[in-house]
């Protein structure tokens, strides 16, 4: 897999932040996260929330516990 193709599944919503959290060292995360607002702002003409702030409902207080 290549970082563009994961940015464009977390863009898609495939992939969620947890999980390239949890599977991609710090280096190659900020690649990904990168890329999907390159690609966002390409493919929408913005960057979605959980794209620039690099967060969705996964890596939230899930932990509201």
């Amino acid at each position: 897999m290549t970082v563009t193709m994961i940015a464009e599944d977390y863009i898609d919503r495939l992939i969620f932040a947890i999980e390239i959290e949890r599977n991609y060292p710090e280096w190659v995360q900020k690649d990904i996260f990168g890329r999907a607002s390159q690609l966002a702002l390409k493919k929408n003409g913005f960057i979605p929330k959980f794209v620039s702030e690099k967060a969705d409902f996964t890596t939230r207080e899930m932990q509201l516990t």
